[in-house]
């Protein structure tokens, strides 16, 4: 779920990814629209592509409102598939939004982000593959149309993922976490391109990132939230304090 001024109202809606796992027609993004008190309208469903499970909202036109982007896992059934891809949906301007435009790009892509990682005042998407353990990156045109996506190697079944300046040098870094026990930091060459990953230990089956500055000197750490793993499944929450320079 994210965020953000839908319908440029002045204050903050919601948006929330919905899947059918037997279902191989297109999913939804559910909008929840602020009715300025914090209380909100019933949903309406912006069509995606099949099976989205995650979601970023920025302004990837340049228009001056907010777009929705996901990821998508596809359908695998007995009698017929559906690939993975990642939608994006442009908003019209009022918190309604056009026909998704959809980039087919395999299956098991399991988180997605929006950032300028190219420096040149537009957003792009960054999202995770967990089965071949890459990152993929979308860099947009300027208009919400998108380059064809470059691969960028981390652990094995990465499945979310962060961006923020980790390293301080002034562009956006990449952060995932990966079932390996640990996350992984591909820090930006300043155009887009990602230099080898970095890998840091986490607790047991890291789920989910964010990036922040936890102890106030002024860097940015990371924060995972882990499920445990077998036998006990004891959740916990690893903190990696930066030492200032991205590591």
């Amino acid at each position: 779920m994210k965020a953000g001024d839908l319908d440029g109202d002045g204050d903050l809606d919601l948006a929330a990814t919905s899947r059918d796992d037997y279902d191989a027609g297109p999913g939804n993004v559910f909008v929840f629209k602020n009715k300025g008190d914090g209380t909100f309208a019933a949903a309406q469903g912006v069509p995606t592509g099949t099976g989205p499970v995650s979601l970023t909202v920025g302004d990837l036109d340049g228009d001056g409102d907010l777009d929705l982007a996901t990821v998508n896992i596809g359908y695998d059934g007995y009698y017929s598939s559906v690939p993975g891809s990642v939608s994006v949906v442009k908003n019209n301007g009022n918190g309604t939004f056009a026909a998704p435009q959809n980039f087919a790009e395999g299956d098991s892509l399991s988180s997605i982000a929006s950032g300028d990682l190219d420096g040149d005042g537009d957003l792009d998407l960054a999202a995770t593959n967990s089965d071949s353990g890459t990152v993929l990156v979308f860099k947009n045109s300027g208009n919400g149309t998108f380059a064809p996506p470059q691969n960028f190697a981390v652990e094995d079944a990465s499945n979310s993922i962060t961006i923020g300046d980790l390293d301080g040098d002034g562009d956006l870094d990449l952060t995932t976490v990966n079932f390996d026990d640990n996350v992984s930091v591909l820090k930006n060459n300043g155009n887009g391109s990602f230099a080898t990953a970095e890998n840091f230990a986490t607790g047991d089956e890291p789920r989910t990132i964010t990036v922040g500055d936890l102890d106030g000197d002024g860097d940015l750490d990371l924060a995972t939230a882990n499920s445990g793993s077998y036998p006990t499944f004891i959740g916990t929450v690893s903190v990696l304090k930066n030492n200032s320079n991205g590591t």
